[in-house]
C-alpha cells in the first residue's frame, strides 16, 4: 500500500495531506497546516525551522516510505506562452529552450524550466506553454523537505494539480470550464478543455476587505476571466461551464450571481467525491487543500503530472560513445608510440609556442576586460539618451486618462519606440457604448499625443461590453534642449543683421530701421524657455492633419541600438 505525502508551502503557510492508495483509490489519513509567523517574536520561520516543525506534526502518522510530492509557490513561476515550428516530441525541449534563450537569457540560465505542449502532431506547428522557476524557490522547497526529514520526489505547480483534480473527477466534461479556487486571500482562476489546463491566473484579493467586499470582487474576477480568456490564444472558445470548489453555505450566493450574469452553466464541487476518508480524518473545506488532493490522485493514477520541476521534459540522451572512444584512444597511442622521438620533439616545439600564446592571450584578456567596463558605460549612457521617450510616464498619463472599468476594458496594449524619438501606441478592447470610445480618444488628444480608432463594431454576443474597438496613438517627443539654444542663436543673428542694415541707410531712416530690426530680436532673445516649448506646440499642431491622414503603423528601427522592446500587456495573465 504506497503511502502520499502531498506538501504545499508559499510565503505564508505550509500545508500537508498525508494518505495512501490501493490502484487508483486514495484514502486520506491526515492534514495539517504549519504557518510562517509562529515565532512568539512574530518572525518568520526559516526553512529549517519550518521543517522541523512539519516533522514534530507528522511524528505521531506513519509515513516510513511516502513518496513526497511537493508544491512551489506561485509567485516563483513565470509563464510564457510560445508557438514553436513542426517537431517530433523529443525534438521539443531544444526548441523550447532556444526560444526561452531569446526571450530572456537570465531565465533560460537561472531557472527550472518545464512546459506543456499542446495536443497536436508533429506536422504542424505548436503552442507551448513554459514554467520558469527560479533557483531559489527551488532550492528552498528542497530545503524544507531536507529538514523534515524526506527528499521531494515531484515538484509540482498549485494550480496544475487543482484542474488535475477535476478532470480525474468529471470524466464526462463537454467543451471548456473555468474552474474557481479560494485559496486563503487569493483565488486560482483556470481554464481547461476536456484533456488538459489551458490557462489559468492567480489573483491576490486586498486584505482587510469585509465579506461583502471581498465576494465582490470575487465576482469581479470570474466575470472578467470569462470575457477575456476566450479573447486569448491559449483558449479561443466560449467558456461553456463554471465550477466552484467548497460548500452551498460558502459560496451559495456567488453561484447564484455568476448563473444571472452569464449563459454558462454553474456548479458547485465537492473536491472529496472518489477519495476514502481515514478514521483520523477531519473533512475540512479549506481551499488550500484542494491542489494537495490533486497531487495525491494524479500520483495514483500513474504520476503524469503537467509539470515537474524535479522531472522535467528534456532531450533525450545521445547514444554511449565509450567503446568508440577507447578504440580511438588505443590507436592514437600507437601512433604516437611508432612516431618515437621525432613527434615528441615536435611536440615540444608546439608546446614551447602554445605557452607563449597563452600568456599573450592571457595579456589581452585582461586589456578587454579592462576596456569592456568602459563599453558597459558608454553603450548605457547612448542606449539611456537614444530614446526620449519615458515609458513608465506614458503609462501613468494612459491609466489616469482611461475610462472606468465598467465603461471600458483595455484587451491588449503594445507601446513601440521608432527613430527621433517618436513612439506609436495600438490598443484593442471592449465598451459598453460607442460614445466611451469618442470619449476617451478626446480625453487622450493633445499636442503631443494623435489618437485615431479606424474600427468600431458591435458584439451582439457580449452583454455587459457589447462594443470593440482598435485605437492607435501617434506619439511625439518633447523638444531638447539644443532647440531652444539654436532658437537663442537665431534671434541673435537676427539682431547684427538688422544693426548693419541701420547704419547703411540714411540717417533721418536710420532710427525707424534700428526699430524695426531690433524688436524681433529682442521678442526673441527674450523669450523664456518656457515659450520654446508653446512654439513646440504649435509646430505640432500644425502638422496633425498630415498626421491624422498618415498611417498610424510605424515600423522600428531595427539598426538603432538603443530600440527598446516593445512593452505588452496581456490582461489575462497578471
Amino acid at each position: 500500500m504506497p503511502r502520499l505525502l502531498a506538501i504545499d508551502c508559499d510565503a505564508r503557510e505550509l500545508c500537508f495531506v498525508l494518505g495512501n492508495s490501493v490502484g487508483e483509490r486514495v484514502t486520506l489519513e491526515a492534514a495539517g497546516s504549519v504557518s510562517l509567523k509562529g515565532l512568539a517574536d512574530d518572525r518568520p520561520l526559516q526553512n529549517d525551522e519550518l521543517g522541523k516543525q512539519l516533522q514534530a506534526l507528522l511524528a505521531k502518522h506513519k509515513r516510513s516510505g511516502a513518496k513526497v510530492l511537493a508544491s512551489v509557490d506561485r509567485n516563483a513561476i513565470e509563464l510564457f506562452q510560445l508557438t514553436v515550428p513542426p517537431a517530433a516530441d523529443a525534438e521539443l525541449p531544444e526548441l523550447v529552450m532556444n526560444q526561452l534563450a531569446i526571450e530572456s537569457s537570465n531565465i533560460a540560465n537561472e531557472s527550472v524550466i518545464d512546459f506543456i505542449p499542446d495536443v497536436g502532431g508533429a506536422s504542424e506547428p505548436r503552442r507551448i506553454t513554459a514554467a520558469a522557476l527560479s533557483q531559489v524557490e527551488f532550492d528552498r522547497v528542497k530545503t524544507v523537505c531536507t529538514a523534515a526529514g524526506y527528499a521531494p520526489d515531484c515538484m509540482l505547480v498549485r494550480p496544475y494539480e487543482t484542474a488535475s483534480l477535476f478532470l480525474k473527477q468529471q470524466t464526462a466534461i463537454r467543451g471548456n470550464s473555468l474552474l474557481v479556487n479560494v485559496v486563503a486571500d487569493e483565488v486560482d482562476l483556470i481554464v481547461v478543455d476536456q484533456q488538459q489546463p489551458l490557462f489559468f491566473r492567480t489573483v491576490r484579493l486586498p486584505a482587510g476587505m469585509g465579506d461583502e467586499a471581498a465576494e465582490q470582487r470575487l465576482l469581479d474576477e470570474i466575470r472578467r476571466t470569462l470575457l477575456v480568456a476566450p479573447q486569448g490564444s491559449e483558449v479561443g472558445q466560449v467558456i461553456d461551464a463554471v465550477y466552484v470548489f467548497g460548500t452551498s453555505g460558502e459560496y451559495e450566493r456567488i453561484v447564484q450571481q455568476i448563473s444571472k450574469d452569464s449563459t454558462a452553466k454553474v456548479e458547485l464541487l465537492d473536491p472529496y467525491v472518489g477519495f476514502a476518508l481515514g478514521s483520523q480524518w477531519e473533512k475540512q473545506t479549506s481551499g488550500r487543500l484542494i491542489p494537495l488532493l490533486g497531487m495525491l490522485l494524479g500520483e495514483a493514477h500513474g504520476g503524469n503530472h503537467a509539470i515537474d520541476f524535479l522531472h522535467p521534459r528534456r532531450a533525450p540522451k545521445p547514444p554511449d560513445r565509450k567503446r568508440q572512444l577507447a578504440m580511438a584512444l588505443i590507436v592514437a597511442a600507437v601512433l604516437v608510440g611508432t612516431g618515437g622521438y621525432y613527434v615528441w620533439d615536435l611536440f615540444s616545439a608546439a608546446d614551447a609556442v602554445n605557452k607563449k600564446l597563452a600568456s599573450d592571450l592571457a595579456d589581452l584578456e585582461a586589456l578587454v576586460k579592462k576596456s569592456s567596463k568602459k563599453e558597459k558605460v558608454t553603450e548605457a549612457i547612448d542606449d539611456w539618451n537614444g530614446n526620449s521617450v519615458v515609458w513608465l510616464d506614458e503609462l501613468r498619463e494612459l491609466s489616469s486618462k482611461f475610462p472606468s472599468g465598467q465603461d471600458l476594458v483595455i484587451q491588449r496594449l503594445s507601446m513601440t519606440p521608432t527613430r527621433g524619438g517618436k513612439a506609436s501606441i495600438a490598443f484593442q478592447g471592449l465598451a459598453r457604448e460607442p460614445k466611451v470610445v469618442t470619449r476617451m480618444e478626446v480625453t487622450l488628444r493633445d499636442s503631443r499625443h494623435e489618437v485615431q480608432t479606424p474600427r468600431v463594431e458591435e458584439r451582439v454576443q457580449d452583454k455587459l461590453y457589447s462594443w470593440g474597438f482598435e485605437t492607435s496613438v501617434s506619439l511625439s517627443p518633447a523638444k531638447v534642449e539644443m532647440e531652444e539654444s539654436d532658437h537663442d542663436q537665431s534671434a541673435s543673428e537676427v539682431k547684427e543683421s538688422g544693426k548693419k542694415e541701420s547704419n547703411s541707410k540714411e540717417p533721418d531712416k536710420q532710427e525707424a530701421s534700428a526699430k524695426e530690426s531690433a524688436e524681433p530680436a529682442v521678442s526673441k532673445s527674450k523669450k523664456p524657455r518656457k515659450g520654446a516649448k508653446t512654439g513646440s506646440k504649435k509646430a505640432t499642431a500644425t502638422e496633425e492633419p498630415a498626421a491624422k491622414e498618415a498611417s498610424p503603423t510605424v515600423e522600428p528601427n531595427s539598426d538603432d541600438r538603443s530600440q527598446q522592446e516593445s512593452p505588452s500587456v496581456d490582461t489575462p495573465e497578471k
